[in-house]
């Protein structure tokens, strides 16, 4: 029975990384098609400044998915592997990491760079540059000032996700390796 549900999760794991893998793709996609028409002679230096928020967007996608494959790989490592003799795949991938033991501000930034959620992060800083080096030489219209605005919100809304996803799986990971395994 702990086998079926093993290979399950792990079908699951694997679909969920096809989707964390779709949502890149998506946002690389839609980044390109925005800077490509940029190109295009009186183009508005608005198209930039709307990526931003639309990768924001994507962006919760992505950590929403993550989150729930952590405590997928969580659930495998803690619950089942240790009554699944010769199953440590995820017990040994864990120990190859950092692993958290407190809520320190470094796993956060480490999470936030070493992850895809860095690319989010700083595709938005570049676009952002982008649009407001090319608006600089012209008059800030009121809806330059509105994007700026919710592009500078995007980045404190991702900032703001990747601290509370990590905070929450810290939490997760610490009540859940203080219990001991399930011995159905």
């Amino acid at each position: 029975m702990v086998e079926i549900e093993y290979k399950a999760l792990r079908d699951l794991i694997l679909k969920r990384i096809d989707t964390r893998d779709r949502v890149m793709q998506i946002n690389a996609t839609i980044l390109a098609g925005i800077l490509a028409l940029s190109t295009v002679r009186d183009f508005s230096p608005n198209l930039i400044l709307i990526y931003p928020p639309i990768s924001t967007m994507l962006a919760v996608i992505w950590a929403r998915n993550e989150y729930n494959l952590q405590l997928t790989y969580l659930y495998i490592r803690t619950r089942l592997e240790p009554t699944m003799p010769g199953a440590r795949w995820e017990a040994w991938r864990w120990q190859q990491r950092f692993r958290p033991t407190k809520t320190t501000s470094i796993w956060h930034l480490s999470f936030m760079l070493k992850s895809e959620f860095s690319l989010f992060l700083i595709l938005q800083i570049i676009t952002i540059i982008i649009g407001v080096s090319i608006i600089q030489g012209d008059k800030l219209t009121y809806m330059d000032q509105i994007l700026i605005s919710l592009d500078l919100s995007s980045i404190l809304i991702i900032t703001w996700i990747a601290i509370t996803i990590q905070k929450k799986l810290i939490e997760v990971i610490a009540d859940e390796e203080s219990l001991p395994p399930d011995t159905e």
